[in-house]
């Protein structure tokens, strides 16, 4: 038995293939899959269940993602994956992702959030050892919550957390906020590195943001867990977290959660779509990857 684990994120796309672990794992850019997404290297005769998770919002009913990162905006998942998928699910990013880390992870609790900081934002939440998905799929859509100013975002609001300091708008933002251009938000980090004092000033505003709407987070939902993932967390743990719970403890009303970055990197989404293939068998599996944790109701 195999099972097929799709990861499309803004700017690549992960694929992997496995049962109780993910023996193969292949990475394509996001344009290049959803151009023509080909699987003909892939064990299709084997593959037993089939789970696609993307960036939301979505219409999991109707197979139809909305994400605001990704040009285009509408795209139906039936049309893009025929004729190579007959049967898939669809699941929001964030949520196989908090799912990846609670299973598979290095540390996980009862109440945890997820946090993606990628080319979007998003969250994951598992309350009372409950995956919470809302309406659609699309519970936690925390990128958007407004953290200040009049910054416009992809989905067309202003103020939005995405807006200043996701991957895909950082390098606009410290543009604005200091009049030198950066390639990225991967060069950006390089000169902040360095010294450079234009990029200090920008990664210093992106460290009070995400403060403002991690304190957010917690008031919302009081976490006994963060676990952030996406590749500007990843890629950057020390320069994300450095200084953040000071920052935070001006503003949450609740106890502190532990904070730490994702421990599978940027596989955290696949896990939990290889986790969610296993739900509606027997839980053993699920009990044996962490002793201290119940499966997922």
């Amino acid at each position: 038995m195999t099972y097929l684990c799709i990861d499309i994120g803004a700017s690549k796309t992960l694929i992997g293939t496995g049962n109780r672990d993910l023996e193969s794992c292949t990475r394509v850019r996001t344009d290049e899959f959803l151009t023509e997404p080909s699987m003909e290297d892939l064990p299709m005769e084997d593959i037993e269940k089939a789970m696609i998770a993307t960036p939301g919002p979505l219409d999991r009913e109707k197979a139809v993602i909305y994400p605001p990162n990704i040009p285009g905006k509408k795209i139906d998942m039936n049309e893009l994956l025929s004729p190579n998928l007959e049967n898939f699910f669809l699941v929001n990013d964030c949520n196989a992702g908090v799912v990846g880390e609670y299973v598979f992870g290095e540390t996980s609790a009862l109440d945890m959030v997820y946090i993606t900081i990628s080319s979007g934002i998003g969250a994951g939440v598992i309350i009372g050892d409950n995956l919470i998905e809302g309406w659609m799929g699309n519970f936690a859509e925390v990128g958007h919550l407004k953290v200040g100013g009049d910054r416009r975002c992809g989905c067309g609001g202003r103020g939005h957390w995405e807006a200043y300091c996701s991957g895909n708008n950082l390098p606009n933002f410290a543009y604005d906020l200091t009049g030198k251009k950066f390639k990225d938000a991967e060069e950006l980090f390089l000169r902040y590195k360095e010294g450079d004092t234009s990029a200090k000033k920008a990664v210093q505003k992106m460290k009070e943001y995400n403060a403002v709407g991690i304190s957010d987070v917690v008031n919302a939902y009081n976490p006994e867990l963060i676990v952030l993932g996406g590749g500007v967390a990843v890629n950057n743990p020390d320069l994300i977290t450095s200084g953040l719970k000071s920052m935070l403890e001006r503003d949450i009303i609740c106890e502190m959660p532990e904070i730490v970055t994702a421990s599978l990197e940027d596989r955290s989404v696949l896990f939990g779509l290889l986790a969610f293939c296993h739900l509606d068998e027997k839980v053993d599996f699920l009990q044996d990857q962490h002793t201290s944790i119940r499966p997922l109701k």
